[in-house]
């Protein structure tokens, strides 16, 4: 199978390298960005782990990627993304509806405008849920989102590309192991490009990275997206079981400046995962 994934800020970098390892034909299209800045560490993500090229380059060449499932990232190239679907492309996410920006109560009250404009992919909301009534915050619809790794790597069964190829045609059919996937963000405390990223060969499928690259045998920081160098993964049965498989996964990663946070299955935080999640189950929503 052939994939082109279309990204911005290489949010889907991580599945480009999972479909790779898959032995499909990929190419990673990067939109480029307009921050001259940070134009030469933007360069860097991605190099020496999966094919890269211009997503206008794609676009012009469009016609020998015919076959190909078009993934996008997140909300960019909008024209481009309608253009391709104009043109009967398969093109998973991104598009017109994911540029309208459109909030009511909840991503479900968005359904009819799904259907009417044959949107495929994710909707991913922001909001409070409470015996009162349904409280919107955000929406967007990025593909790269730490819960997109948890899904498709720590709970899904049946091949990534597989999957997307399914989701696109209309034939998908659930797989997911039944329990909870965790992920944990790590971050540089001051990023900069060029420092060495080390984690053991047992837990390499278990990593989802954004800004790193590869030089010789060594896997380096880009320095450019400052607030995410890679996810950590895992599955667990409970939420509690799951986030400490996913800290034991973050624990094994080297790199300087490492941080990240500890707390995902602590109880003393009002956001705290888990209470929102005995919540949702008492109000019967789960």
């Amino acid at each position: 199978m052939r994939l082109v994934v279309a990204t911005l800020r290489f949010a889907g970098l991580g599945f480009a390298l999972r479909l790779q390892e898959e032995g499909h034909d990929v190419v990673l299209a990067h939109a480029g960005i307009q921050d001259r800045r940070l134009e030469d560490n933007y360069s860097l993500v991605g190099n020496g782990l999966v094919p890269k090229q211009p997503l206008a380059d794609l676009l012009r060449d469009r016609a020998s990627w015919r076959d190909a499932v078009w993934l996008w990232d997140e909300n960019h190239s909008v024209d481009a993304n309608e253009w391709l679907r104009s043109e009967g492309f398969r093109v998973f996410l991104g598009g017109r509806y994911a540029d309208t920006r459109v909030v009511q109560e909840s991503v479900g009250r968005l359904l009819p405008e799904y259907r009417r404009m044959r949107y495929t992919g994710f909707g991913d909301a922001n909001f409070i849920v409470s015996r009162d009534g349904i409280w919107s915050f955000e929406k967007c619809e990025r593909f790269g989102y730490s819960a997109h790794p948890n899904l498709f790597w720590s709970l899904n069964r049946a091949p990534l590309g597989d999957t997307f190829a399914a989701l696109v045609d209309g034939t998908f059919i659930p797989d997911f192991a039944p329990g909870f996937g965790a992920s944990v963000t790590l971050y540089m405390d001051h990023p900069a490009a060029g420092k060495v990223v080390q984690y053991p060969p047992a837990v390499a499928r278990d990593i989802y990275p954004y800004d790193i690259y590869r030089q010789g045998d060594q896997l380096l920081t880009a320095g450019y997206y400052g607030d995410a160098l890679l996810l950590a993964c895992a599955f667990g049965y409970t939420i509690p079981t799951a986030w400490e498989a996913a800290l034991a996964v973050a624990s094994s990663v080297r790199f300087a400046g490492r941080a990240y946070r500890l707390d995902g299955a602590a109880t003393d935080f009002p956001s705290s995962p888990l209470r929102r999640y005995e919540a949702l189950t008492a109000m019967g929503y789960i």
